[in-house]
């Protein structure tokens, strides 16, 4: 079998990704990762789309104020429920491609590779643009913002709810991402 590795190095054939590999528990865990992936954005981006609250809010003289509070409105969700979807968008994508292609070849899966870790990136960025629009509406910020989750508790359950799940996303995403370049370094060697 070291002949055989050696053969498939001298010969070009050395420079695998995670993606090419013939052992069956690493591919099936790129299966596995990329449906995790998958769902949990799809779950992300559908919780925080949907996350809002109305409530009546007693003003200083004794009236009834309606207010819906919904996570639309501000430009930091928006960019999660965008990162997510795009997120979702692509891991339905790469998935095709990987139960199509049986593993691919070392061009796609470097491709791959590349855009697992753009996406790794993108939803970091995404979850950090909301949790602090999170820790914002949680504490608040004098009269600017005040604390909006004393009143409005389930829509900031959602929140952070998303939040949680896009984090799983991301870390499923950074996974494929150490096991690819792992992968790599190994068949290097």
């Amino acid at each position: 079998m070291a002949t055989q590795e050696y053969a498939a190095r001298t010969q070009g054939g050395g420079a695998s990704t995670f993606y090419e590999t013939g052992d069956g528990p690493l591919r099936m865990a790129n299966y596995v990762l990329r449906c995790v992936a998958l769902v949990t954005a799809f779950v992300a981006s559908i919780v925080m789309g949907v996350a809002k609250e109305s409530k009546a809010i007693l003003t200083t003289s004794n009236t009834g104020v309606y207010y819906e509070f919904k996570a639309t409105g501000f430009s930091q969700f928006d960019y999660f429920i965008a990162v997510n979807a795009i997120a979702c968008f692509y891991s339905a994508a790469s998935l095709a491609m990987h139960i199509v292609t049986r593993g691919g070849s070392k061009n796609l899966g470097f491709a791959l590779t590349m855009v697992d870790l753009v996406m790794v990136a993108f939803l970091f960025s995404g979850e950090g643009s909301a949790s602090a629009m999170g820790v914002l509406l949680r504490r608040g910020s004098g009269d600017i913002y005040p604390r909006i989750c004393n009143v409005y508790g389930k829509f900031c359950g959602h929140v952070s709810a998303a939040i949680v799940m896009s984090m799983f996303t991301s870390l499923s995403y950074l996974v494929l991402v150490v096991l690819s370049y792992l992968n790599l370094y190994k068949s290097s060697l």
